[in-house]
């Protein structure tokens, strides 16, 4: 039970740094121009610019 809670904490850890750290908008043509991809964050391409979405 305790190692669920450290595996889920730690992904809320890393999720959120990486959340600060692409926070400034990133400028893209298509949705390839966009970084990577953390399942179930997916970065699209929306109005120019990189926005992460959930995909469940």
């Amino acid at each position: 039970m305790a190692q669920i809670q450290v595996f889920v904490y730690t992904c809320i850890i890393l999720l959120s740094t990486l959340l600060v750290a692409y926070s400034e908008p990133i400028p893209c043509e298509t949705d390839k121009d966009c970084p990577w991809e953390i399942f179930p964050l997916v970065m699209k391409c929306i109005n120019k610019f990189c926005e992460y979405k959930i995909v469940l």
